[in-house]
């Protein structure tokens, strides 16, 4: 898999820490945990203004989080002597601020997640008619990250045995319009996405969502494959659907009809490439 999967294990140590601290500082004040308001700018500054809670949080986080930290330590040695976190033609892989990538993951994810998407459907719309400012602010800021840094990667445009090929050059490479049409589609998949998560706790939250910039925001190149290790943590931390089953029944319908139809383009379609004698297939 691809080198950026320690990004996944520094989420895993981030939760950690921030649960020690939370715990602590919880402790400190009388309180139960979950009634500590994490991203309350006054609770942070008591926290690392806190030189007590923090010293005794620090060996408590070493303590529970040294797994990780045997992943990431030498992995950050590696980098330190490669020069980069790319292997191979580090030109091609060069790290650029991507944030489209963060749309195009939640399109991705609220497809494939169908039964959450019918689950969390109406708390969506809830809360997209409720903050209206909040709304209309993502929508600006959407347009103008479609407008500014919408970035194609030669090999999108170059490969056509890949999906995403005949996505871009027939919607978004075909029609300057199509790609600011689809700007609140993907305010309203993030706005889905995040209430899948709700009932999770912050720290997961704060963290998974940080991880998913790193992984996906520096990567200039659109491939569905990034996204899978992101869909799949995301999938597993959704709520289940306890009084009706069949959102889920309908969702391993669509992946086996999606599958079938994969199959059957992968076995009967062929490309002839002018410098390949072989015949070339379309996969993900």
């Amino acid at each position: 898999m691809r080198q950026t999967n320690v990004v996944w294990v520094g989420m895993c140590f981030g939760i950690t820490a921030l649960d020690v601290l939370t715990g602590n500082y919880a402790r400190s004040k009388g309180i139960k945990r979950q009634h500590v308001e994490l991203l309350n700018p006054k609770t942070l500054l008591d926290i690392l203004t806190s030189y007590r809670l923090l010293g005794r949080s620090i060996w408590q986080i070493l303590r529970k989080g040294c797994y990780y930290l045997i992943i990431i330590l030498p992995f950050l040695f590696f980098v330190f002597l490669n020069g980069s976190i790319v292997i191979g033609d580090k030109r091609a892989h060069e790290a650029t601020i991507h944030v489209p990538q963060l749309f195009y993951f939640s399109v991705f994810a609220l497809f494939f997640g169908v039964s959450n998407t019918l689950h969390e459907l109406r708390p969506t719309l809830h809360w997209l008619s409720r903050d209206k400012l909040i709304v209309l602010f993502l929508l600006g800021t959407g347009i103008l990250a479609v407008k500014w840094n919408t970035l194609i990667h030669p090999y999108l445009l170059a490969d056509n045995r890949h999906y995403i090929f005949y996505i871009w050059n027939r919607f978004y490479g075909r029609y300057e319009w199509f790609k600011y049409a689809m700007v609140p589609v993907y305010v309203f998949a993030l706005a889905l996405l995040h209430s899948g998560l709700r009932h999770m706790r912050t720290s997961f939250k704060l963290m998974f969502w940080i991880a998913v910039f790193l992984v996906l925001c520096f990567q200039r190149l659109l491939e569905l494959r990034y996204f899978l290790i992101p869909f799949v943590l995301y999938r597993l931390h959704t709520q289940p659907l306890i009084k009706s089953r069949w959102a889920e029944w309908l969702e391993l319908g669509c992946y086996v009809v999606l599958n079938a139809l994969t199959f059957y383009i992968f076995f009967t379609r062929e490309i002839r490439w002018e410098n390949f004698k072989e015949p070339q297939r379309i996969i993900w």
